[in-house]
C-alpha cells in the first residue's frame, strides 16, 4: 500500500514551517478572544433560525413530507431559540459578574479607609 504519511501530505502543498508557525498563532489568538466567538456565534444562530424559518414557511407546499418538514423545522427553530437565550444569559451573567467584581473593589477600597479612620 505505501507509507500512510505520504498520501496524506501528497495533496497538501509544502508550507514554511515559519508560515506554519504563525498561522497557528493567530487562530490560538483568534480562539482566545471570547467576544469574537461570541459574534460568530451569534452570526450562525441568526443564519440557522432563518433557515429553519424558510423551511417552515415553505413546508406545507411539499407534498406527503411537507407536515414533517414543517415540524422538523419548528423543532429546530425553538433549538436556536433556546441557544441563543443561553447565549444572552451567559453574557449577562458575565456582565453582572464583573460589576460585581468592581461593586466589591470599590467597597474594599472603604473598608481600607474605615479601618485607619478608627484609630
Amino acid at each position: 500500500m505505501g507509507d500512510p504519511d505520504a498520501t496524506l501530505t501528497s495533496d497538501q502543498p509544502p508550507t514554511e514551517p515559519s508560515k506554519t508557525a504563525a498561522a497557528l498563532d493567530e487562530e490560538s489568538t483568534i480562539r482566545s478572544n471570547p467576544s469574537a466567538d461570541s459574534a460568530r456565534r451569534k452570526e450562525r444562530l441568526e443564519w440557522a433560525n432563518k433557515a429553519l424559518k424558510g423551511a417552515e414557511m415553505v413546508s406545507g407546499g411539499i407534498p406527503i413530507v411537507g407536515g414533517y418538514v414543517g415540524a422538523a423545522a419548528k423543532v429546530g427553530v425553538a433549538c436556536v431559540e433556546l441557544a441563543q437565550l443561553a447565549d444572552q444569559n451567559e453574557e449577562e451573567a458575565n456582565m453582572l459578574e464583573s460589576r460585581t467584581t468592581r461593586l466589591s473593589e470599590i467597597l474594599g477600597q472603604f473598608k481600607g479607609g474605615s479601618a485607619n479612620n478608627d484609630h
